[in-house]
């Protein structure tokens, strides 16, 4: 009445072995799945980190731009904080230089360097350098928008 019984030990075994197999084959496809998902993810963060950083390095050069048009814009040193925290978002740069694409990274952190040199040059109080320096935020705003834009719309 029952087939069942009439399965020998080889038979069973053979069954047991193709549904092993089945299982591997599926566990390492959601494996894969699973790693692709994972790098896209971390893409994404990493994307979100430097818009982030660029948010904050944006918003630092428009205050700067409106203020160092003004006469007397740091009289006293009234300045001096959006001078200092300038300085270390251009220094936190590195922090980030793994994350933006290799072919970008060169001509970026060539810009922050003449940035930094220029900003150096205003902090001393000298005038002359706050036209360049502005010209090196301008480009390198333009620069992160451009490698943010490309990021989080892959």
């Amino acid at each position: 009445m029952f087939s069942l019984i009439n399965i020998s030990a080889t038979q069973i075994n053979t069954i047991v072995t193709i549904v092993s197999i089945i299982c591997t084959i599926v566990t390492a496809i959601c494996a894969y799945r699973a790693k692709k998902i994972k790098n896209e993810l971390l893409e994404k963060l990493n994307s979100f980190e430097i818009v982030s950083y660029k948010d904050r390095l944006h918003k630092l050069y428009l205050d700067l731009s409106s203020k160092i048009r003004l006469k007397n814009w740091n009289q006293g040193g009234k300045n001096n904080d959006l001078l200092t925290n300038l300085d270390k978002e251009l220094r936190d740069f590195n922090q980030f230089k793994g994350k933006i694409p290799s072919e970008k990274q060169e001509s970026l952190k060539t810009t922050i360097n003449s940035a930094l040199q220029h900003l150096d040059s205003v902090c001393q109080g000298y005038t002359y350098s706050t036209t360049p320096l502005l010209k090196d935020l301008d480009i390198i705003d333009e620069n992160l928008n451009s490698i943010c834009n490309e990021l989080m719309f892959k």
